[in-house]
């Protein structure tokens, strides 16, 4: 009994490790779950207005998230357009920012999640436009569409 045990555990943490998720990168569950949050599919080409300015596309891309992921797709616009540019430009975001925002430490799905809605100091801070309850209820919502 205690082999199979042991041979369960060893297999939850190899399958862990070949995620990604022990790793802190940005996984696929991961942004998913912000994907799902955001109504991705029904995002592609729209854009809305908040606090910080126009966000558009699948991932609600802001200019600056556009200009910090390298300006993959030729344009901002024509990024949020289409769905593998704006995840192009979401993993290089959240590549840039990750260890960034959480000062080296491995980031969690949280940690991307809140920088996704808060900036690039989102996973430590409030911003100027986000308060942290927001950040909190952002969470609570992405983490409620699944394994994230």
């Amino acid at each position: 009994m205690k082999s199979v045990s042991l041979i369960s555990a060893v297999l939850f943490v190899v399958t862990i490790v070949l995620s990604g998720e022990a790793s802190g990168e940005f996984t696929e569950s991961c942004m998913r779950c912000i994907c799902r949050q955001e109504g991705c599919q029904s995002q592609v080409g729209k854009c809305r207005y908040d606090v910080t300015g126009h966000a558009c596309g699948p991932y609600q891309i802001h200019y600056n998230y556009w200009l910090d992921c390298h300006k993959p797709g030729g344009s901002w616009q024509e990024c949020t357009k289409d769905m593998a540019c704006s995840e192009k430009c979401i993993k290089a975001y959240m590549k840039r920012y990750g260890k960034y925002c959480t000062k080296g430490r491995e980031p969690t799905c949280e940690d991307y999640a809140r920088i996704h809605n808060g900036g690039p100091w989102g996973c430590r801070y409030q911003s100027k436009y986000t308060k942290e309850r927001n950040l909190r209820n952002y969470w609570a919502a992405v983490s409620g569409h699944g394994s994230c």
